[in-house]
């Protein structure tokens, strides 16, 4: 038997098959339900997409701190950056997939490739900033910014007692 069969027959998916594939890119929903939430015989968005969904919206809270929006909105530009980045990736290997054998064996296909995995390095950790030496946008760091807009600092309060 082969593996996913085992697998599926063993382990059932509990989930709306449908609603549970989310892919990595995706486009916007097209129906007038709020994004994000009702996706009616569609193909739901994309992870890149739910995650800027999310994060405009924490960032619109009357609650959120001046320093959370303009986070966010760092976040906001490393994202659209990065589905830029992930697009040029997704060219890079389709061009590559439909190469026969005897094209992939070529120097110009070593470029593609090399471009490929630049872009794959990119997306997940980023391009150095030659004025800091930082790493910049990515996946990395996308996820540690969107850690810190949602620490708080815990202070002592001291009641006025009389």
């Amino acid at each position: 038997m082969e593996y996913r069969s085992f697998v599926r027959t063993c382990h059932p998916l509990r989930a709306d098959a449908h609603n549970a594939q989310v892919a990595l890119l995706g486009s916007a929903p097209h129906g007038t339900d709020p994004p994000g939430y009702i996706f009616n015989n569609e193909v739901p968005p994309g992870y890149v997409y739910l995650v800027g969904l999310h994060l405009n919206g924490a960032a619109l809270s009357p609650q959120a701190t001046p320093d959370q929006r303009r986070l966010a909105g760092q976040i906001d530009a490393a994202i659209n950056k990065l589905k830029y980045v992930f697009g040029q990736a997704h060219q890079d290997a389709k061009l590559l997939a439909q190469m026969m054998d005897a094209q992939l064996l070529q120097s110009s296909s070593l470029s593609i490739l090399n471009d490929l995995v630049i872009q794959a390095q990119d997306a997940y950790a980023g391009q150095l900033d030659p004025s800091t030496g930082a790493s910049q946008g990515g996946a990395i760091w996308i996820y540690g910014n969107i850690e810190r807009m949602v620490t708080f600092d815990v202070m002592h309060f001291a009641s006025s007692s009389h």
